[in-house]
């Protein structure tokens, strides 16, 4: 894991997806095939979250 996200890992466990409510997890390879910049992903991968200059965007997407 890169070091600059080891703080979203600390926090992982109580993130959730703004949208669906659900667990939030990090980004696969196979999630950034549909969300190139996703870091974080909701449980079923539909909602993805990327950082913007370093800070964790978790505003619902559309």
């Amino acid at each position: 894991m890169n070091p600059d996200l080891q703080w979203i890992e600390r926090w992982l466990p109580l993130l959730r997806c703004p949208s669906t409510g659900q667990a939030l997890r990090m980004a696969d390879d196979d999630d950034k095939v549909h969300h190139p910049q996703a870091i974080l992903v909701s449980q079923d991968g539909s909602k993805a979250y990327h950082l913007d200059q370093g800070i964790l965007v978790l505003l619902p997407q559309g």
